[in-house]
C-alpha cells in the first residue's frame, strides 16, 4: 500500500509541472522568427525609401544646376554680342556706346540678382520639404522600434502569472501577421510619391522664375541694341532687337522637372 502511495505522489509531481510557464517559452520561440522576418522586411523598405529620396534629391539639384547653366551661358552669349558690337563700331558715337556698355552690364547684373532670387526661393522650399521627408522617415523608424517582444514580461511573473504573458505574446503574433504592423509598402510608396510631386512643383516654379528673369534681361538687352543703332548710330549685323544670331534661350532651355 505504501508503495502505491509513493508511486501516485511521484506521478502527481511529474504530471503537475508548469505547463503555462512552459507555454510562454514555446510561444515566444514560435514568434521570434516572425519578428525577425517582419523587422528585416521593414528595414529593407526603409533602406529602399531612403535611397529613393536621396536619389530624387540629387537628380533635382543636378537638373537645377543644368538649367541655371543653360541660362547663364545664354546671358553670356547675349552680353558678349553687345560688347563685341560696341567694340567694333568705328563711326558710331563712342561716348554713347560707352553708355550702352554700362547699361548692358547693369542689365546682366540685375539678371544675376533675379537668378539668385529664383534659386534662393527653390532652396528654401527644398529645405522645408527635406525636413518633412526625413521627419516622415523618422516616424516610420520610430514605429519600427516600438515593435518589441521582451516587453511582454514587464509586470508579470512567468511562474505566478504566465497567462497574461501568453495573451500578450498572442497579441504580438497577430500584430506581426498584419502586413502593416511595421513599415508597409503603402507607407514607403506614399512618402516617395510625395517627394516626387513636391520636387516637380519646385522645379517647375524655378524654371518659370528663371524664364521670367531672362525675359526681363532680354528686353533690356534688346533696348541696348536699339539704342546702339537709333541713338549711337551703330550698324549691327542682326535685326534690331533680335539679339545675337543664335537661337532664343526660351526655346532651348532645359526642363528641370525631375523625371519619373
Amino acid at each position: 500500500m505504501r508503495s502505491i502511495i509513493v508511486l501516485l505522489a511521484v506521478a502527481g509531481i511529474a504530471t503537475a509541472g508548469r505547463p503555462d510557464t512552459e507555454n510562454v517559452i514555446a510561444t515566444f520561440k514560435r514568434i521570434a522568427p516572425l519578428y525577425q522576418a517582419a523587422m528585416n522586411e521593414a528595414q529593407g523598405r526603409l533602406t529602399a525609401l531612403k535611397t529613393n529620396v536621396t536619389s530624387q534629391l540629387v537628380d533635382f539639384h543636378l537638373n537645377i544646376i543644368r538649367n541655371k547653366e543653360e541660362y547663364v551661358q545664354q546671358v553670356i552669349v547675349r552680353e558678349d554680342y553687345i560688347l563685341e558690337q560696341v567694340g567694333s563700331q568705328r563711326s558710331a558715337d563712342q561716348v554713347c556706346l560707352g553708355f550702352v556698355r554700362t547699361s548692358s552690364e547693369m542689365n546682366v547684373n540685375l539678371a544675376g540678382v533675379s537668378f539668385t532670387n529664383c534659386i534662393n526661393a527653390a532652396d528654401e522650399r527644398v529645405n522645408t520639404k527635406v525636413a518633412e521627408y526625413y521627419g516622415a522617415v523618422d516616424n516610420l523608424e520610430q514605429q519600427l522600434k516600438q515593435l518589441r517582444l521582451l516587453d511582454v514580461f514587464r509586470g508579470h511573473n512567468v511562474f505566478h502569472s504566465p497567462q497574461p504573458i501568453i495573451a500578450k505574446l498572442n497579441a504580438k503574433l497577430a500584430l506581426l501577421q498584419n502586413s502593416n504592423a511595421t513599415v508597409s509598402a503603402d507607407d514607403s510608396t506614399r512618402v516617395a510619391n510625395n517627394v516626387y510631386q513636391d520636387l516637380y512643383t519646385i522645379a517647375y516654379d524655378y524654371n518659370t522664375c528663371m524664364s521670367n528673369a531672362y525675359g526681363l534681361l532680354a528686353q533690356g538687352l534688346n533696348m541696348c541694341e536699339m539704342q546702339m543703332e537709333l541713338i549711337c548710330g551703330a550698324v549691327l549685323p542682326c535685326a534690331v532687337g533680335a539679339g545675337p544670331c543664335t537661337e532664343n534661350l526660351t526655346e532651348n532651355s532645359q526642363d528641370v522637372s525631375p523625371k519619373p
